[in-house]
């Protein structure tokens, strides 16, 4: 599986992944709630950065793989609650 570089906003805009994962970080920030689809296609190296942003309510993963759901439950996931 190669690195994504781009993402969908729930409006139809296409950005960087960096700059739409800032787009989530900034509706966390404001007590808002942020949904990512296809987590299982996000780049690890995110996880951690993306755990620090929010509590775990403000932040839905969605994932079509029974191997991502099991890493993001492992106990050294980074996003673990």
């Amino acid at each position: 599986m190669g690195d994504i570089q781009n993402a969908v906003t729930h409006d139809g805009r296409i950005l960087r992944l960096e700059d739409a994962l800032r787009d989530v970080r900034d509706v966390l920030s404001r007590g808002g709630t942020a949904v990512i689809d296809e987590f299982q296609r996000l780049p690890e190296i995110y996880w951690s950065l993306i755990s620090t942003w929010a509590p775990p309510a403000g932040i839905h993963v969605v994932a079509s793989s029974y191997g991502i759901v099991n890493k993001f439950y492992e106990r050294n996931s980074p996003l673990h609650s």
